[in-house]
Parts: structure tokens; C-alpha cells; sequence
């Protein structure tokens, strides 16, 4: 199977999760708790108000109609567990209220019925107890016999917990079963799914202590966490085999999974999860047509050399994270889309590593045709000493080699485009690690934290693409006092040593790193060195007291966003969310340098000091290398979209058709030109 297969398969899992209505929403206010006769409230927004909670004074009210306003304030939403304490059978909204956050009225225990009012537009994960009301002109949302649906009827968001009725049929046209609703209902034993049904999200039929089992129909894509769990007299499913992804809690304390022989668990040909018998951990073969193998199948045990026979088609790159007890993979040689080396499980062009076994103990030696490390491929190796990681590899995955006890080493041979976050974070033993060159267009986050023993790193002269940070905590940066620098690169500063006011790039310095002093919030000057020719990405990202920087002549490349700017990186990606450009920013350097090309794209005030010859005076020579290729016509094309920025030779030589413009036009002549069109 492919990368990018399976790369779609995960993007279809997400897709699922965040297809259902507004279920899972959690409403928070802003403030300190106000009161209102019975309510406490906050400032939802400057003009509104949320009810944060409520006290009943009297029992002897059935109906609780809730404000519209509140010192003048419409009430536009219900906070999570802001009704819990309500006394009253009846709650009824007013037209204000557009948000209902998560267990609004959960716990109260009087809380019978709830009439949603017009103007409702989003509803969080509630339990009524005997059934809804829906205003008819609300056009979110709708109630069939006290059960609350979506207004189009695909989604059934909640099931009141003590209705009447053994049985139910889910209504033609209902396509998910949302979080929690029928959770803890009371008597219900069956629950018919109706064909056409897509997903049944988190918790759906959980502590439904009747329920006896399930009919699941072939148009099922998805079961999630503990869909069933807790169900104490579930025994039975049917209908297998049509479904992409079943959470591997989904039946966690039902008497269906307590049932299951030891083995492997199969739910028709997935394998859903594996029971070992007591301390055995002899070799076991998947069954012939067994299809797939899904998400943590193996959970935290396993057989001691599992076989994967021909049918399989599709492995969950988790299957096998937690398998401690795994120290061979073995895949008959027939199967079109799998293979094993060593033990090792590959795809079947051997391109892609998708799982080292947790049991292997000696040093892995990874093959040379391997092009991907999958993420947390080698995760939890513990007895795996060294591993070695040929030139063809060009990705390591988040977390591949992550808590490996007994890792000491680890080389990498060639030059890596991704090195995902954590790649080799929590390695007790590790003690010394060849890091390559290059610039890798990602870096994750924490690559080396906790590797306690790391005192030897080793990084090519010119290399850009590391940061201090990424060796935190480990003895190797705790002995750099101040400046943290590695074979005259420049990777930090150690913030052991307190705030960094001014900085000066030492002599014989070659690259700047990545990152190196992003959110240094006090560093009001700097001083580069005319060594340093690499200036990597975000080097001097959010200093705000940073208003000018001199470039010297000798730096030929600046990364993204290295200087002039307060960023926001998604905490997850690590992707720039956001740029904002930090006010009266000033660059000197040479005219037609890399520092006024790096101005003139980010449209910072250049200054010149001193003009530099030009390496090419070539007409449409725009990267100055003395020829005119299409990539020129290219960097052509990225100024005119504004990606790019040019140099004073460089504009010249861009004006190809000297119109005195520079556009569109220049480049289609150089395209011509090339193709001897002109």
C-alpha cells in the first residue's frame, strides 16, 4: 500500500470526526461569576450574556423558564453544567438563547423535559431523561416522539434516558448516531439501525446495561471509542465487514469481548484485537481471508512471531504500537500490498516502514531501498541497541523512534526532507547521534528531549536546519553556557543563562539555525558576523525590541521569516498560522544582496551601505547563476504573485521585453525565448 493511501485512509478517519453536527462543543465565558436572582452569569460577549449556573429556591415550581435577559443583556447561551441543579421538570428556552454547551441539565435528576426554542443553533452532549420539544421554525433542529434529531434528520443527537420502550428503530434516513446518545438508557434492549447509517460516534450506546447486542447495516463507515462500552448483557454483533474504522475500545467491559477466545479476535475478517492465555506467547498465523487488521489490534500483547497471510489488504499504521511481546512479523511472499525484512513490516515496494517489532534486540540496520519511516514505526523499542538509517531515507515520521530504552546510538546517513517531532525524544541511552546537512523543509518540535546521556552530536558546517531546542535537556546543551553552537553553526542561546539583550554572532560562525532565537523578547540588538552565509528559518522571529538588522554581504540565503516578525506556529504542525510584520523594521545591507531581495519581498525599509557587483548582468537571468533556464522564468513568476523578492541587478535583468515593467509578460518571453519561439 502507499504513502499516500495511506495517508488518505487517516484523512478520511478526520473527516468523519468532524462531520457531525454540533455535538462535542464546550461553552466557556469570559469573567468572574455574576449573580441574578437565582443565576450566575458572565459576559459571553461585550453585548451578551451565558448562564454559568443556577440554584432553585423553591421545589414547588414544575416549569423553569429561563430569562431572556439579564440587566438588559439577552441571554444568548447555556454554560456546561449550568442547569445541574435544577429542580424542575420543565425547562423552557427563550428565543435568545442560541448556544447550549455540554451536561447542561446532566446530574440534576428532575430535569424531564426540554423545549429548544427557535433560535437555536448549537447543542453540546446532553441527556434528557423523558423527551424534547423543538419550536417548528427552528431551523437546526427537530424532536420525533421526545428524541432530538438534526432539523435534515441524519443525525439522531439524543434518546431521553428513561423513555418508554424496550425496542427502537432508528428512522430511514439517519446517517449518525451522535456522542452519547443513548448513553445510560435505562431500558432499552435493541436499537434497529436503519441501512444508509454512517457513524456511530464516541460513547453512542454506552452504559446501555439492556442492550443486547447489535445489527450493524453494510452502509456503517465507523464505530468510535467506547461505543458500546459498559454494556453489560451485550453478547452479539452482526453485519461485519463494511466499516473502515472500529475504535479499539469500542466494547471494552461488554460480555461479548469477556466471551472471545484466546487468540486473535475477529470481527468477520478484521482482526479487532488479540486475548492472551496466560503466559503464552507462542508463534500464531492469521487466519486465511483475514482482510485487515485495525487500530491497536495488539493492544499491549501479542504472539511472539506473528504471520500475515496473502488476504491481508490493509494494516492500521497502529496496530501494532503497544506490542511488546511481538519480535517477528512475518508476510507470505503473495501478498500484494505488505512485506517483511528482518522482522520489519513494509510496504510492499519496501519503501515505506511501518512497523519495527517492540522484541527485536540487536542493532537494526534499516534497508537501503526504504524511503519512509512511518510515524512511531519503532516507538517503544526497547531492546533495540543502535539503528541505522540508510541514504534513501528521506522522512522520519513523529515520534519513529521515541522511548527506546536501550538506544545508544543512532545514525543517519543521508539527507532527510521531514524529521517529525519527537523522532528520537525519551532514548535513556542514547549517547551519541550523526545528524545530516541540508535544509529540511520540516523540523518538528522536542526531536531530543529527555535524551538524558546525549553528549555527542554531530552536524555538517553550514547546516541551518536545527535549534537549540531541539536538544534540550540533554548534557550536550546543558554544557553550552551561553551561545549554543556546533561545528560554527549557530543554534541558540541557552536560556539557563537568563534574557538575551544583545547578541553578537561570534567570528568563524557559518549558519544561523533554525529557530535559533525566536521569542528572544528582549534582544534589541544583534551583531552577524561577515562568516555566516545561512540565515534559517524563523532565526529571529518574535523580538519585538529588534527593530534593525545589518546583513552582510556574505549571507546568500535567508529563511522565512527570519527577521521583522511576530509568528504564530500551530502547536500540533508546527505550520506558521500567522505573520504579523513588526512596525518600522529596518534592513541594511548591500544593494543587490540577499538581505535586499529578503526587504524588497517582505516590503521592509532597506538601507543601503555599500554596492555589490552583480554576479550576472544577463537579461532575464534572474537567479544570477549566468544562464537563462526556466528557472528564471519561474522566480519570475513568483514575484509577480508576491512570493519572492528581488535585488536591484536582479529587477533589471527581469525586465526581459524592456518595457520598463516588470510582469507576466517578461516571463512568458523568457518561456519563449527558451523554447525558440521568438
Amino acid at each position: 500500500m502507499s504513502f499516500k493511501k495511506i495517508m488518505s485512509i487517516v484523512l478520511v478517519l478526520l473527516c468523519m470526526l468532524s462531520i457531525i453536527t454540533s455535538a462535542g462543543i464546550s461553552v466557556h465565558a469570559q469573567g468572574e461569576g455574576l449573580k441574578y436572582g437565582n443565576y450566575t452569569y458572565e459576559m459571553y460577549t461585550d453585548n451578551s450574556v451565558i448562564i454559568t449556573d443556577y440554584i432553585p429556591m423553591s421545589d414547588e415550581e414544575d416549569t423553569l423558564r429561563v430569562p431572556d435577559k439579564i440587566n438588559g443583556y439577552p441571554v444568548v447561551a447555556l454554560g456546561d453544567n449550568s442547569l445541574s441543579r435544577a429542580w424542575e421538570k420543565n425547562i423552557i428556552l427563550p428565543d435568545t438563547v442560541e448556544i447550549i454547551g455540554n451536561n447542561v441539565y446532566y446530574n440534576s435528576g428532575f430535569i424531564k423535559y426540554v423545549h429548544i426554542s427557535k433560535s437555536v443553533k448549537s447543542i453540546g452532549v446532553n441527556n434528557i431523561e423523558l423527551g424534547y420539544t423543538v419550536d417548528k421554525s427552528n431551523p437546526y433542529f427537530k424532536a420525533v416522539d421526545g428524541v432530538l434529531f438534526s432539523k435534515d434528520g441524519k443525525t439522531l443527537i439524543d434518546y431521553p434516558t428513561l423513555k418508554e420502550g424496550r425496542e427502537y428503530t432508528v428512522p430511514d434516513g439517519v446517517e449518525y448516531i451522535g456522542e452519547r446518545a443513548f448513553y445510560n438508557t435505562a431500558d432499552i434492549e435493541i436499537v434497529n439501525l436503519p441501512e444508509g447509517l454512517k457513524g456511530i460516534e464516541k460513547e453512542a450506546f454506552a452504559s446501555c446495561s439492556r442492550l443486547g447486542g447489535a445489527r450493524w447495516p453494510m452502509s456503517l463507515e465507523y464505530v468510535m471509542n467506547k461505543a458500546y462500552a459498559d454494556c453489560q448483557h451485550f453478547t452479539s454483533i452482526y453485519g461485519y465487514d463494511s466499516f473502515s474504522y472500529i475504535a479499539p475500545d469500542a466494547f471494552e467491559n461488554t460480555r461479548w469481548y469477556e466471551q472471545q477466545p484466546s487468540g486473535c479476535i475477529y470481527l468477520g475478517s478484521l482482526v479487532y484485537g488479540y486475548k492472551r492465555s496466560g503466559f503464552d506467547v507462542d508463534p500464531h498465523t492469521l487466519l486465511d481471508g483475514t482482510t485487515r487488521i485495525g487500530p491497536h489490534a495488539f493492544g499491549s500483547s501479542g504472539p511472539s512471531t506473528l504471520t500475515i497471510p496473502a488476504s491481508v489488504v490493509y494494516i492500521d499504521p497502529s496496530a501494532f504500537y503497544d506490542a511488546w511481546e511481538i519480535d517477528e512479523i512475518i508476510v507470505d511472499e503473495d501478498n500484494p500490498y505488505y512485506a517483511s525484512v528482518d522482522g520489519m513490516l513494509f510496504d510492499k515496494e519496501k519503501k515505506i516502514l511501518i512497523t519495527i517489532p517492540k522484541g527485536l534486540h540487536y542493532a537494526v540496520s534499516i534497508p537501503d531501498c526504504t524511503e519512509i519511516i512511518y510515524p512511531m514505526a519503532g516507538y517503544g523499542c526497547d531492546f533495540m541497541h543502535a539503528v541505522i538509517i540508510p541514504e534513501s531515507v528521506y522522512y522520519i515520521g513523529e515520534s519513529a523512534f521515541e522511548s527506546c530504552g536501550w538506544l545508544t546510538r543512532a545514525e543517519i546517513k543521508g539527507k532527510l526532507d521531514y524529521l517529525g517531532d519527537r523522532a528520537f525524544a525519551e532514548n535513556l541511552s542514547m549517547e551519541k547521534v550523526d545528524l545530516p546537512g541540508g535544509e529540511l523543509y520540516y523540523v518538528g518540535k522536542d526531536i531530543f528531549t529527555g535524551c538524558k546521556k546525549l553528549d555527542e552530536i554531530n552536524i555538517p558546517e553550514g547546516c541551518a536546519s536545527y535549534s537549540a531546542n531541539d536538544f534540550k535537556y540533554t548534557p550536550w546543551y546543558n554544557r553550552n553556557t551561553k551561545i549554543v553552537m556546533l561545528n560554527n553553526n549557530v543554534l541558540g542561546y541557552n536560556y539557563n543563562n537568563g534574557k538575551l539583550k544583545e547578541l553578537v554572532i561570534p567570528e568563524g560562525a557559518v549558519a544561523i539555525g533554525r529557530e535559533a532565537f525566536k521569542g528572544h523578547s528582549k534582544l534589541s540588538k544583534v551583531e552577524i558576523s561577515d562568516t555566516v552565509t545561512i540565515i534559517g528559518r524563523l532565526a529571529f522571529a518574535n523580538c519585538p525590541e529588534l527593530k534593525e538588522v545589518y546583513i552582510p554581504a556574505t549571507v546568500d540565503e535567508i529563511g522565512i521569516g527570519a527577521f521583522g516578525f511576530n509568528v504564530t506556529l500551530d502547536e500540533d504542525t508546527r505550520d506558521i498560522v500567522s505573520f504579523e510584520k513588526i512596525e518600522g523594521f529596518v534592513i541594511k545591507g548591500y544593494t543587490n544582496s540577499i538581505a535586499e531581495s529578503y526587504a524588497d519581498a517582505n516590503g521592509f525599509e532597506f538601507v543601503s551601505v555599500g554596492y555589490m557587483e552583480p554576479e550576472s548582468t544577463l537579461l532575464g537571468d534572474i537567479d544570477c547563476d549566468g544562464r537563462l533556464t526556466v528557472k528564471d522564468a519561474t522566480a519570475l513568476q513568483k514575484y509577480v504573485a508576491g512570493m519572492v523578492g528581488l535585488n536591484t541587478q536582479d529587477k533589471i535583468n527581469a525586465d526581459f521585453n524592456g518595457d520598463g515593467k516588470i510582469n507576466v509578460r517578461d516571463a512568458t518571453a523568457i518561456q519563449k525565448r527558451l523554447a525558440r519561439l521568438d
